[in-house]
């Protein structure tokens, strides 16, 4: 199953690795990768989607640039052209190749994946301001040990004395536990809240599968039962489905934002509104107006398609999707 995070998440911690270097609106698209003893010594290469197609000798120059190239044992692209599996000599070869925090590949971004998960940093957006880092705590204590919790700050000029909405949680996974068995969404404190994961597939907020946004959603949905993953032609007509009621409409689900819009409208994106000059941060570029101009037009059309709701709930033991 592809999996992809996009927008602010990607600058964000994952996998036990950061992407200082990568650009505001860049673009993961993973498939799922494999992990245990057998990638002590790999890493993924994640190259600029909008730079494909990827060949080997693009990846020359930049190893050679940090030294490393010599300290390669195996390369290869892995399920899809812009993602590269890469064997190092030694650990002590892979950690000085993490180090780097990304490569300059075909004059794009490329992020350097481990899949050896160690500890992983989320963000927990939409927290109401009631909520305790210790609630927080409990109710992740499931899928391992938290080892940080912090709200995360405004610094858009004006508001920099204000806390956000959003959590900043560092935790160690437990044994056998990874990314994709957090949930996406849950409730705390009497309220839903969004976990995002990078490195992990998202959740559609339309279809409610995995591996893409509402935005990208391209799974057909069946005039005749309302169930997604098939159209009107191929439903089966069996009995639960002919007995069924429909699929309730929920506006406030059709208009929940999904990981990318509640990344951009966190500290550390542009959400200073479309027309906003950002002091505390430098001159407000083109493309950050524009990427804004399009989230705007994205929150006042999300209501024209009405879709089913439902999400995940910690309940203090299993959780589903």
């Amino acid at each position: 199953m592809a999996r992809s995070v996009r927008g602010a998440s990607a600058a964000a911690a994952g996998r036990g690795v950061r992407f200082p270097s990568a650009p505001s609106d860049y673009r993961f698209l993973l498939p799922t990768l494999p992990s245990g003893d057998s990638m002590e010594e790999c890493v993924f290469l994640h190259g600029d989607l909008e730079k494909r197609a990827y060949w080997l000798e693009d990846f020359r120059a930049p190893l050679e640039e940090v030294e490393l190239i010599k300290a390669i044992t195996g390369i290869g692209a892995f399920q899809m052209n812009h993602i590269w599996l890469v064997k190092m000599r030694s650990k002590d070869d892979k950690d000085a190749l993490l180090k780097t925090g990304g490569l300059r590949v075909k004059s794009g971004f490329c992020a350097i994946i481990d899949p050896i998960q160690h500890d992983v940093t989320v963000k927990i957006h939409w927290v109401d301001f009631a909520v305790s880092n210790e609630s927080i705590r409990q109710a992740l204590g499931e899928f391992g040990e938290v080892l940080e919790v912090s709200n995360d700050n405004w610094t858009v000029a004006g508001f920099e004395h204000t806390i956000s909405t959003t959590r900043v949680v560092r935790l160690k996974l437990k044994e056998g536990v990874v990314l994709e068995d957090l949930p996406h969404l849950f409730k705390i404190g009497g309220g839903t809240v969004l976990l995002v994961a990078p490195g992990r597939a998202p959740l559609c907020l339309r279809c409610h599968m995995q591996g893409h946004i509402r935005r990208d959603c391209q799974t057909h949905r069946c005039g005749v039962c309302r169930a997604f993953g098939h159209e009107s032609q191929d439903c089966v007509r069996s009995y639960a489905r002919v007995t069924k009621t429909a699929l309730p409409t929920d506006d406030a689900q059709d208009n929940l934002m999904d990981a990318e819009e509640a990344g951009k409208l966190a500290p550390g994106s542009d959400a200073v509104g479309p027309n906003a000059t950002v002091q505390a941060t430098g001159e407000e570029t083109a493309d950050a107006t524009a990427r804004r101009q399009r989230l705007n037009e994205r929150i006042r059309g999300v209501g024209c398609n009405r879709r089913p709701a439902g999400h995940s709930r910690i309940d203090g033991g299993r959780h589903g999707y």
